[in-house]
């Protein structure tokens, strides 16, 4: 039978969705989270609450879908860097309660797909130095990207900050773009000297 999802379905489900958010902010380090400390805490029965999901990963996976449609839907391919970097700063601050859980709880799963995301469409008019050096330049992004959306998050994600965090964003990819040629070259003479060692990388 096809769940009918009327506003009762949909207030309840509100209701679960953010509790859930709420008990995996409070107890970050905590693995196993019991479905009755949700059911609970959100004020819904047993049986209310097994039409919606089955465990609080169901929820978690859930809103990680939400996020990334909506991320998606938002993302233009003739949008300009600043445009991109823009909307990917705004789906962080909109969802803010949702990434501080994740930030505390070091689920970068979500965070890593958005960052390649914006990144292939940053990117996209760069040189190539091979393909190796490009997935390490890739990498570089990602971690850069991710040490400044955790210091926004130590922040609480204010919003008075996300002129300064798309500015941040932007000169990263700024330096990363004006120093490409040097980094292909190091990761070049890594390749030459120390065959084995690359070899043996996990990039």
């Amino acid at each position: 039978m096809k769940k009918k999802k009327d506003r009762k379905y949909q207030k309840s489900d509100q209701k679960i969705c953010d509790f859930g958010n709420e008990i995996m902010r409070k107890e970050a380090r905590k693995i196993d989270i019991k479905n009755v400390e949700i059911y609970s805490g959100a004020r819904v029965s047993r049986a209310t609450f097994s039409r919606h999901y089955r465990c609080i990963t169901d929820i978690k996976i859930r809103e990680e879908n939400r996020i990334l449609c909506d991320f998606h839907r938002h993302m233009g391919l003739g949008d300009n860097r600043e445009t991109v970097i823009f909307k990917f700063v705004l789906t962080l601050y909109k969802n803010k309660g949702f990434f501080a859980v994740l930030v505390k709880r070091n689920d970068i799963f979500l965070l890593k797909k958005m960052i390649l995301e914006m990144n292939r469409l940053i990117t996209r008019g760069w040189r190539s130095y091979g393909r190796e050096t490009d997935r390490v330049l890739e990498k570089i992004c990602v971690y850069f990207v991710m040490a400044i959306v955790e210091e926004w998050a130590r922040r609480r994600f204010r919003g008075d900050f996300l002129e300064r965090e798309v500015g941040l964003i932007s000169e990263m990819y700024d330096f990363l773009e004006d120093n490409q040629g040097d980094l292909g070259r190091i990761f070049a003479k890594w390749e030459i000297k120390h065959p084995r060692q690359k070899r043996q990388m996990v990039v």
